[in-house]
């Protein structure tokens, strides 16, 4: 987790998630918001609105499918 938080926090990194819209991509986007929470000590909510602003700034993209 310390690792992706360095690249999307630290670093203000890109993140793109490409696959199966049903589990792969909302699993993956968890496991972000987790992240966020430990690594960035913040609340859900704030980790949920960082990611947001994260999509906003195109830093987050997701190419999914069902």
């Amino acid at each position: 987790m310390k690792e992706i938080w360095n690249i999307i926090g630290d670093k203000e990194g890109h993140i793109y998630v490409c696959g199966d819209a049903r589990n792969m991509a909302r699993e993956v986007k968890e496991i972000i918001i987790e992240t966020i929470m430990t690594e960035g000590s913040k609340t859900r909510p704030e980790a949920e609105a960082y990611l947001k602003r994260m999509e906003s700034q195109r830093r987050y993209s997701a190419d999914v499918w069902s």
